[in-house]
């Protein structure tokens, strides 16, 4: 008797906790999909083929290298992704990866195209989902949550459904910014 009680005290504490953990990484937030004018961001990155669980560590890679090479610190990082990947074999998934560049930063961008890609994102009409960014795990959650929500929110409205999407993982402000432009 003693070991039931025990096992289900166990049982009780696992699963609160595991309650606690999906609360934190916002696995419940509501999301709320609104237009919005976006873009004029600077981007550095690498183009990515395949695989798109890659993105945050060649993120990582980018960031590091932008501070090793340039002493550049940046708050945002990004992955501009091009094809569904429910709908597109992982071999032909494409992606744009790395991190957006501050404005204090813009005398430095002829050093920083001999290493990266560079491009400034044109302003658009966007749908626009916030996440809150608690680790990566809210990475995981958002991904699982603000996808739906951006293409039902298109087709709803008549907008196109293929158009690329972006992820802005903004640690300083805590966030993660998913952008589906309008097409």
């Amino acid at each position: 008797m003693r070991n039931n009680q025990t096992t289900l005290l166990i049982l009780i504490m696992l699963s609160a906790s595991l309650v606690i953990a999906l609360f934190y990484y916002g696995a419940f937030v509501s999301i709320h999909p609104q237009v919005k004018r976006c873009g004029g961001e600077i981007l550095i990155f690498e183009e990515i083929d395949g695989d798109y669980r890659h993105s945050t560590i060649v993120s990582g890679e980018v960031s590091e290298a932008l501070k090793r090479e340039f002493n550049i610190s940046t708050a945002r990082g990004f992955g501009l992704y091009y094809a569904d990947p429910g709908k597109t074999d992982v071999v032909d998934l494409r992606s744009d990866v790395g991190r957006i560049l501050e404005s204090d930063y813009l005398s430095k961008l002829d050093s920083i195209r001999m290493y990266f890609n560079v491009k400034q994102k044109c302003f658009e009409e966007c749908i626009v989902v916030e996440f809150p960014y608690k680790g990566k795990l809210s990475v995981l959650f958002g991904a699982f949550r603000a996808y739906p929500a951006l293409r039902h929110y298109a087709r709803n409205n008549g907008f196109a459904d293929n158009s690329p999407i972006m992820e802005i993982w903004d640690y300083k402000n805590e966030k993660i910014i998913y952008r589906k432009k309008i097409q």
